[in-house]
């Protein structure tokens, strides 16, 4: 069942399985991951959701996945811890603001990718490490990261979009436009993003704040896409209970 959501590009639709099952689950990574996947993407619980990515890593210390989905899980809620607090803040503002550089509580999600990026140094882990960058509104490191990744795999389609997405956030209007020109990018873009592509006569929308483009950069489906060859043949759940097997 999870691969066959897995392979049909429908995670979200996991976590809705999962809630009503009764299982008691081998306790190994690949097991752990899927419960990860499930809790994680339809929001349900994600606190639950590092756990089972600790727990994967912990029983597979060189396993990148389960690092990278740690550091999925951890910059999700770490954008909501840091939306929470900025929130008043914002609001008497009147409008949003960029938050500063290096805000501490992405750290740990930045060293779970880094971790993860050791062990599996390909351009899908830059394009996710500089995703937590982006996310931190470090804009210059996310911007090196997803360079890195294109430079690895020029064809990258998250990275390609995220690049534009990343000068947009920088402000670099004619990079942008040139870059858009240039690169036939292998995703559909916003509609804010391909405006900056047209000739100057023809623009006539500013782009967004910086604050508000930094949600559209986006991790690769890098990890959880990696579950199926995970998945032992012939292991199956077994029993009823909540949790894991021992």
């Amino acid at each position: 069942m999870a691969a066959r959501f897995i392979n049909a590009n429908r995670p979200a639709d996991l976590g809705a399985a999962w809630r009503g099952l009764a299982v008691a689950f081998p306790n190994d990574a690949a097991w752990r991951l899927v419960s990860c996947l499930a809790w994680f993407f339809t929001g349900l619980d994600r606190g639950r959701a590092v756990i089972e990515a600790q727990a994967a890593r912990t029983l597979e210390p060189a396993l990148w996945c389960a690092h990278l989905a740690e550091a999925h899980v951890l910059c999700e809620m770490a954008e909501m811890e840091q939306a929470n607090q900025d929130f008043g803040a914002y609001w008497r503002l009147g409008r949003r603001r960029p938050r500063s550089v290096g805000t501490p509580v992405f750290g740990p999600a930045l060293e779970a990718a880094q971790r993860a990026l050791a062990l599996h140094p390909v351009a899908a882990l830059w394009n996710d490490l500089g995703a937590i960058h982006f996310a931190a509104g470090d804009y210059p490191a996310a911007q090196a990261a997803f360079r890195t990744a294109l430079e690895l795999e020029p064809r990258q389609r998250h990275a390609a979009a995220n690049h534009a997405v990343t000068l947009a956030a920088l402000g670099a209007v004619a990079e942008l436009r040139d870059y858009l020109a240039r690169e036939p990018l292998p995703v559909a873009l916003p509609l804010s993003l391909k405006f900056a592509g047209m000739p100057a006569r023809d623009y006539w929308r500013h782009l967004p704040e910086a604050y508000e483009e930094r949600r559209m950069a986006v991790f690769s489906q890098a990890w959880w896409r990696a579950l199926t060859g995970l998945m032992p043949s012939g292991r199956e759940p077994s029993g009823r209970g909540d949790g894991h097997a021992p």
